[in-house]
């Protein structure tokens, strides 16, 4: 192994072994290698498909820069690959909730005529536009990992499904990554009794999408780390989870570094906001760096980490069913924390400090402190 642990602090170290990678047949397991995935392009009455099949398939199947198929490949390090057909355009009628049964039944000679069998198919992606008399519609939207579809006819088919009511890399990419089991990158915003803004404290607000620095939040950059563990991107071998030390991580959009630890996880008890209640409950610790889809950050980004509270199933073969949340850092706007600078939670008794990042790109290298602290300020009676 490369470094596992640097105990420089005199804190004890205090490693915690925890399974994370997904069992062989397990529904995190079925996101790994070839997805079958069928998109049927469709008109819904007078409205018109939001692309056509032959950019469909450019989108979504071809192996070029801004494509999903590029996106997916460099995010899962390879492991995940999207391939398939498209097929249409047809025109479906305007009646609600009845997309996925009439773009099937409309879809299925054509699938016959290429040799296969709907039931081929783990990813239905509908090109189709928004149906306003239905209600309000957002980009798109997409079924938590895969569900069995009912036709009326008696069968039923197991994938995954994602409405795209606008057809671009934000929105496919973002509902596959529903498809892939993930919820959505969202962003804290603590306060002290004095309605100060803190770091982390008993009164906080989880703003939905607010996460920069995920396609599953406000960009179209990589997943984070806990989303990249729930989809089984990551293995036991990238992960770290730790109550006290001082451990190293490389960043978080490329295997081929020489560290290849991508997230640092510290287990916390006490959340009283977004996550009442819950439990599996971790800190996560990731590097970016201006590799692919991540560049065009500001700098100093790039000379920090990010902490998240994300809820990890204990569970291999399912994702959490939450939305991870990306910390702020005390005292200015921002959610990295840089060279020699200190998250603290008195809460749950936690000081994380990034002693020093070193190196660029698939090159660099952060250090960071796991410390533990009295806790502060709790009085349950």
């Amino acid at each position: 192994d490369d470094v596992m642990a640097i105990d420089t602090s005199g804190v004890p170290f205090n490693f915690i072994d925890v399974q994370f990678s997904p069992e062989e047949g397990s529904e995190v397991s079925e996101n790994l290698g070839d997805q079958e995935t069928l998109i049927v392009v469709a008109d819904i009455g007078d409205l018109e498909a939001p692309t056509s099949v032959e950019e469909a398939r450019r989108l979504v199947f071809e192996k070029a820069e801004g494509t999903v198929q590029d996106f997916y490949d460099k995010n899962s390090f390879s492991k995940t690959s999207l391939v398939g057909d498209v097929v249409g355009p047809y025109k479906l009628s305007d009646e609600c909730n009845e997309e996925e049964e009439e773009s099937l039944k409309a879809a299925e000679p054509d699938v016959e005529k290429l040799g296969k069998s709907l039931s081929d198919y783990e990813r239905l992606i509908l090109a189709i536009p928004c149906n306003s008399k239905c209600g309000s519609c957002p980009g798109g939207s997409g079924t938590i990992g895969k569900s069995k579809i009912y036709l009326q006819d008696g069968r039923e088919f197991r994938m995954s499904v994602s409405w795209d009511y606008s057809f671009g890399l934000s929105v496919v990419g973002h509902e596959l990554g529903h498809n892939f089991g993930v919820h959505h990158g969202n962003r804290y915003v603590c306060f002290n009794p004095d309605g100060k803004r803190v770091s982390f404290s008993l009164d906080c607000e989880s703003h939905e999408y607010g996460d920069p620095y995920t396609i599953m939040g406000g960009s179209s950059r990589h997943h984070n780390a806990p989303h990249k563990k729930e989809i089984g991107w990551l293995d036991d071998e990238n992960i770290i989870v730790a109550k006290s030390g001082t451990y190293e991580i490389s960043p978080i959009e490329s295997m081929d570094t020489k560290n290849q630890i991508k997230m640092i996880a510290i287990p916390i008890e006490i959340e009283t906001s977004y996550y009442s209640n819950e439990d599996n409950l971790f800190y996560t610790i990731e590097l970016r760096q201006p590799i692919d889809y991540d560049i065009g950050f500001s700098n100093e980004i790039y000379k920090g980490i990010s902490i998240r509270i994300a809820k990890l199933s204990e569970e291999d073969d399912s994702t959490s069913l939450q939305s991870s949340v990306v910390m702020p850092i005390e005292n200015r706007y921002g959610e990295w924390l840089l060279e020699g600078e200190s998250y603290i939670d008195e809460i749950n008794g936690y000081k994380i400090t990034l002693k020093n990042l070193e190196g660029e790109g698939k090159n660099a290298v952060a250090k960071v402190e796991i410390e533990n602290i009295p806790k502060k300020g709790l009085n349950f009676d």
